[in-house]
């Protein structure tokens, strides 16, 4: 499971990759375009934009299971080795739980837009929204390797949680 998992994680590491290279490009055509040649191409905006928010989203995963987003440890900190493990695999499986449910209630509204066409890709707008729950999915996939990677440490007496 460890290794596809790690592929998974080889995979969105790409296309984040692959999608801050075509914003640059995006980007900077648009502002040659506009300044140089005043002919600015009218759906560029638009494609960097929906392109971030997928990248962002599919970034905030690879946070997730690199366990690099931003928290504040004060307080767990002042908890004991075994108490600060607990409280880091419960915190895990909340934010799973909240991911899962995120997702699943997207859903619908991925499904409901899917015939509503953007402004100038003319593409469905569900595919945008179809970000949030793919990466809730992933999120939540990662939120429990983590936790699994966790109750094994904490199993062998090893400690978890808090800084390391």
């Amino acid at each position: 499971m460890k290794k596809q998992i790690d592929v998974l994680g080889k995979i969105v590491q790409f296309v984040c990759s692959a999608a801050i290279a075509m914003i640059s490009i995006a980007v900077f055509t648009q502002v040659i375009a506009r300044f140089v040649f005043n002919a600015p191409i009218f759906w560029i905006e638009e494609f960097a934009i929906d392109l971030m928010i997928w990248m962002i989203l599919l970034g905030s995963a690879l946070a997730t299971a690199s366990r690099s987003h931003t928290r504040i440890t004060f307080f767990i900190n002042l908890l004991g080795d075994k108490a600060r493990g607990v409280v880091e695999i419960f915190t895990q499986f909340l934010c799973m739980a909240f991911m899962l449910y995120i997702s699943y209630y997207s859903l619908g509204n991925v499904a409901s837009t899917m015939k509503n066409l953007t402004t100038a890709l003319r593409i469905p707008r569900g595919l945008l929204y179809a970000a949030l729950p793919v990466s809730g999915v992933l999120i939540a996939l990662y939120d429990l390797c983590n936790m699994i990677q966790d109750i094994h440490t904490l199993a062998g007496g090893g400690k978890i949680g808090g800084d390391k």
